[in-house]
């Protein structure tokens, strides 16, 4: 009888500690060895051959990212902050792609238990420099608490996924321009053929300098200002409170659906508050 409860005694421990452990595990406090892929490089600053990038990849989590043009034939990218040797960034080129990962680490939960707590996020400040005659197929910035500068950037499509940090892109040409935020502000403007964004709290400011094919909006509490310049019409679609409209243009109305010159740019807002403000840009923002 007593060897059964003591097995029972340290079955019961065991389950307890694996419990406890996988707990620990899951909020960050207990850190595994991280192993980089054979690809893969940690360095505060590298750089690759322009010619072999079309797509750049970025997983940041706090500080900022930046994107500038500069004479130069390689795509150089550098971080800066106070941050341990073992937190420097992680890249790889993988084909025709370049990677930019924050760290080695997977988890970056921040929660304090008293008696355990978990490894701090640093903040990092990342800047990526490209040859000024550089245009990608695809740029893709991922982002929790960070501030990205994607101004002046050429390319196919600009993919922004932003939590709590700002978004500034600006002077873009760019096919499809995507940008995902829930707290922090979006401002953007350029050239486009299609724009998707969607964000929670914050306020969104675009700027379209051309007859874009297609603007779709979706947010909860922020405003959205549209300024075309130029435009020879739109149609809007506002799946939201009437009252939240305004137009600077003068439109025809039926129903929720206004319409202002041959209706070339279609635009989509759905939103439950805030305001939807299309602003004239006449030709001063050219």
């Amino acid at each position: 009888m007593k060897s059964n409860a003591i097995i029972r005694i340290v079955l019961f421990s065991l389950a307890i500690l694996i419990g406890v452990s996988l707990l620990l595990f899951a909020l960050g406090a207990i850190r595994f060895p991280v192993q980089l892929k054979a690809d893969e490089k940690q360095t505060s600053s590298s750089w690759v051959n322009a010619d072999d990038v079309v797509n750049i990849h970025v997983e940041w989590v706090a500080g900022s990212v930046n994107f500038k043009y500069a004479n130069t034939n390689r795509i150089s990218f550098e971080e800066v902050g106070n941050f341990p040797e073992s937190e420097k960034m992680v890249w790889s080129k993988v084909d025709n792609t370049l990677n930019i990962r924050f760290s080695p680490r997977k988890s970056f939960v921040t929660i304090d238990l008293g008696f355990l707590s978990t490894t701090p996020v640093y903040k990092k400040d990342l800047t990526i420099t490209l040859p000024t005659k550089w245009a990608g197929r695809e740029v893709q910035v991922e982002a929790v608490s960070a501030d990205i500068y994607a101004n002046d950037l050429v390319c196919d499509i600009l993919d922004v996924d932003a939590v709590s940090g700002n978004v500034y892109a600006n002077h873009l040409r760019v096919k499809e321009l995507t940008v995902d935020g829930v707290s922090g502000n979006i401002n953007a403007s350029g050239v486009f053929e299609k724009v998707d964004m969607d964000c929670v709290s914050g306020n969104c400011d675009l700027v379209v300098q051309n007859n874009a094919k297609q603007i779709d909006f979706d947010g909860v509490s922020g405003n959205l200002n549209i300024t075309l310049v130029e435009p020879s019409g739109f149609v809007c679609k506002v799946e939201a409170p009437l009252n939240v409209f305004r137009s600077e243009f003068e439109t025809t109305r039926v129903d929720k659906v206004f319409t202002y010159g041959d209706a070339a740019i279609k635009i989509y807002v759905d939103g439950v508050s805030g305001t939807v403000n299309i602003k004239d840009g006449g030709s001063s923002q050219k």
